[in-house]
């Protein structure tokens, strides 16, 4: 009987050591509540992806916004649209988060996958049990909801998702994501890669509190796309980038940072 109870007192330790680094490091949140979308099995990050967390912090802990250029089908949106935004509004209910995507139907989307972790997946409420839907918001909107949090006289919502060209601006935000802004027809279109770049610059970077970093994923389109623009501009040097590529024998990814 005592084996027992030190068995299950040890099964609680360490079940409380789990939920303590799955709050402190978001690999660990990622892969305790984040499931995979093929299997629903939990998630396990391969060192690609490890690679983005690593380097996003690195840069952040330096003062400057982070950009990754990263293969196709990798994860991006399920950890930088929906994963990271939810692992930041648990660890603090007051912040804000604003994700900027390729189009509206590609934000809604995204706002439904956040929106539905926090209704349905106790798993995620395992580590943040406060983090539940706002009291006062009897209907979660299409493109953004506000979680329950301190009364701050807050009006942006804890989390929105945006297509780069759409309408709306709002207030600032804490934590800005750009989670693949262009698509393939965007950054083909020299029209669209002239007006996505303005907005990018003049709208978008400019609703960032004072002291907030942004971070931009997505997969290298063009030359004349908004990362190029990025590292070939007067606002390289605000910046750093971690790019991911292909080897030629393509057996392997190989990085660099710049």
């Amino acid at each position: 009987m005592e084996a027992l109870v030190e068995l299950q007192e040890l099964e609680a330790d360490l079940r409380c050591a789990e939920l303590a680094l799955a709050r402190e490091r978001y690999e660990h949140f990622a892969e305790y509540a984040i499931p995979d979308q093929s299997t629903g099995q939990p998630i396990q990050l391969c060192e690609l992806q490890r690679a983005w967390f690593d380097h996003v912090r690195a840069c952040h802990d330096s003062g400057l916004h982070a950009g990754i250029l990263a293969p196709w089908g990798h994860g991006k949106t399920s950890h930088f649209g929906v994963g990271w935004p939810l692992w930041q509004l648990g660890r603090n209910a007051a912040t804000t988060c604003k994700i900027i995507c390729s189009g509206n139907e590609e934000a809604v989307k995204r706002t439904k996958a956040a929106r539905s972790h926090i209704v349905e997946n106790g798993l995620v409420r395992d580590v943040f049990a406060h983090l539940k839907p706002s009291r006062h918001e009897r209907v979660w909107r299409g493109g953004g909801f506000t979680i329950d949090r301190p009364e701050y006289g807050q009006i942006e919502p804890s989390y929105e998702a945006k297509g780069l060209l759409q309408s709306g601006m709002g207030p600032r935000v804490h934590h800005l994501v750009f989670d693949d802004p262009e698509d393939l027809r965007k950054a083909l279109s020299p029209k669209c890669r002239e007006v996505g770049w303005e907005i990018y610059q003049t709208k978008w970077m400019s609703r960032l509190h004072p002291g907030c970093l942004a971070i931009h994923i997505t997969t290298a389109l063009h030359e004349k796309d908004i990362p190029h623009r990025i590292m070939n501009g007067p606002q390289s040097k605000a910046w750093r980038w971690l790019i991911q590529r292909v080897s030629a024998d393509c057996t392997s990814i190989e990085c660099e940072v710049v």
